[in-house]
C-alpha cells in the first residue's frame, strides 16, 4: 500500500527532502488531525504507522518538529505535539492508538529542538504525567506501552531542559512523577527510570 511505501521511504534520510517537497507531512497532520475529530481509528492506525517511522530518524523528527499545520478555529498553527495530544484525547479507550501517539511523542522528546513544542502546547506535560500515572492499576500490555512510552518522554524532556524543569515545578506537576514512581515503581516500565532523581 502507498503508506508502506511512505513509511519505508521514511527510514531512509535521503528521502526526505523528497518527502517534504510533496508534501507529504503536511497530508499526515491533516490526517490525524481528522482522525482524532472523527474518531476513524483504522486510517489513524494507518497513518501512525508512518509518523512512527519518521520519528525514528533525526531528520524525520526534525521534519516533523518544523512543520505545523493551520488551525481551522484559531490564527494559531498546530505543531505535531498539538495534533499527536489530541489523538491521546480523542482515544482515550484506546490504548493502541494512545500508545503509538505516545511513541512519537516519546520519540520527539529526545529532539533538542522540540523542547519548545511541549512547554508551549497547554497541557502537554500533564498529559504526559496522566498517562505515566496510568489508566488503571490493571496491567494490560496496552496501558503497561502507554506509561512506558509517556515515562520515557518526561526521562528526556527533563535531561534536556532546564526549561522543562521549570515548568514541571512551576505546574506542581513534580508530585505527579513521584506518586508515578511510587505507584509503579517495581513494574518494568518505571523501575528503570527515575525521573524525579531531576528535583
Amino acid at each position: 500500500t502507498s503508506v508502506s511505501i511512505l513509511t519505508s521511504c521514511a527510514d531512509c534520510p535521503a528521502c526526505w527532502s523528497n518527502l517534504l517537497k510533496l508534501g507529504i507531512l503536511a497530508d499526515c497532520f491533516r490526517h490525524l488531525l481528522e482522525g482524532a475529530d472523527r474518531h476513524e481509528a483504522w486510517r489513524t492506525r494507518l497513518v501512525l504507522r508512518f509518523a512512527i517511522s519518521a520519528s525514528g530518524s533525526e531528520e524525520g523528527r526534525l521534519a516533523m518538529i518544523r512543520s505545523s499545520l493551520p488551525s481551522a478555529h484559531t490564527s494559531c498553527s498546530l505543531s505535531v505535539v498539538d495534533i499527536l495530544l489530541r489523538l491521546v484525547h480523542s482515544f482515550g479507550q484506546d490504548a493502541g492508538i494512545r500508545g503509538d501517539a505516545l511513541l512519537v511523542l516519546r520519540n520527539l522528546a529526545f529532539q533538542h529542538e522540540g523542547m519548545g513544542h511541549f512547554i508551549g502546547v497547554s497541557d502537554a506535560l500533564e498529559v504526559l504525567c496522566e498517562e505515566a500515572l496510568g489508566k488503571s492499576n490493571e496491567l494490560i500490555i496496552f496501558e503497561v506501552r502507554c506509561r512506558t512510552y509517556a515515562i520515557n518522554a518526561l526521562w528526556a524532556l527533563l535531561h534536556n531542559s532546564q526549561k522543562i524543569k521549570a515548568a514541571f515545578r512551576s505546574r506542581g506537576l513534580v508530585e505527579h512523577l513521584v506518586a508515578a514512581e511510587r505507584v509503579f515503581g517495581h513494574g518494568a516500565c518505571l523501575s528503570s527510570l527515575p525521573v524525579s532523581r531531576f528535583f
